[in-house]
């Protein structure tokens, strides 16, 4: 299926418009060639339609997935806070790590962070993970998604607008204790499984920012490295700290959430 995007479509619907075009030309007609009883400028018509036909599909079947794509994910994210009561989000226990260390391997391409890295972070911060719990299936039932805020030290946010340091090259001497909110903190991710799931884990991690901002954190860092990391980066006005625009795998910060 990586050969169905757009470019390809569109350079076969050419190539099939130009068959087409080749087949009525006087030379080709005036050729006295035949090809499984076909004249060979029917042939060359018919190898033209037909790849017109395919590249046509193709392409509204990429223009509808485009479509459903973005019905799906505008939906998500203009969910109402109805479905907050049907989703609880709490701090990860250690024995929770494992869990979410596999959810990030598994959606994230380029991985997450080590098992080992996510235990030292916890065990200087244990607000730095939540696990995102659909309440109906029970308090204890399986981790539906889960986000990652690490709250920053001051030296570490600096090196981070200087562009030395990444989410990871974080240390536990660049996170900041939970006796007091940071001055700044850094999305590590959010994740979940499901179309609910994913809702919830986004209104559960811009709730818990802005009750830290509410409380005097004023910058948020990030690095996106997906499409829906770019996309809500755009959205929320995130601005890459060495270009314009939104850049993957680039570091972004946010001033002000709303």
């Amino acid at each position: 299926m990586k050969f169905v995007n757009g470019n390809n479509s569109a350079v076969l619907f050419g190539i099939g418009g130009g068959l087409v075009t080749l087949a009525s030309s006087s030379w080709i007609k005036s050729q006295n060639i035949t090809v499984f009883t076909l004249e060979l400028s029917r042939l060359i018509e018919f190898i033209g339609l037909f790849t017109c036909l395919v590249s046509a599909g193709a392409i509204i079947f990429l223009c509808g997935r485009w479509l459903i794509y973005r019905v799906v994910t505008l939906t998500i994210e203009a969910t109402d806070d109805f479905i907050d009561p049907i989703y609880i989000s709490k701090p990860a226990s250690p024995n929770e790590l494992k869990d979410i260390h596999q959810m990030g391997e598994d959606l994230f391409e380029g991985g997450v962070s080590s098992i080992k890295k996510m235990k030292e972070w916890h065990s200087i911060n244990p607000y730095i993970f939540h696990v995102i719990r659909n309440i109906k299936k029970g308090r204890k039932s399986k981790i539906e998604g889960y986000f990652c805020v690490i709250p920053l030290k001051k030296e570490a946010s600096d090196l981070l607008r200087k562009g030395e340091i990444t989410g990871k090259d974080f240390t536990t001497n660049h996170i900041a204790s939970p006796m007091k909110a940071p001055n700044a903190v850094y999305v590590g991710a959010v994740a979940a499984v499901g179309f609910k799931s994913r809702g919830a884990s986004l209104h559960k991690l811009l709730q818990y920012i802005q009750n830290l901002r509410n409380k005097g954190t004023t910058d948020v860092f990030t690095r996106p490295v997906t499409r829906d990391g770019m996309r809500l980066c755009k959205k929320f006005g995130f601005e890459c700290i060495e270009s314009d625009g939104v850049v993957k795998d680039k570091i972004h910060v946010l001033n002000e959430l709303y």
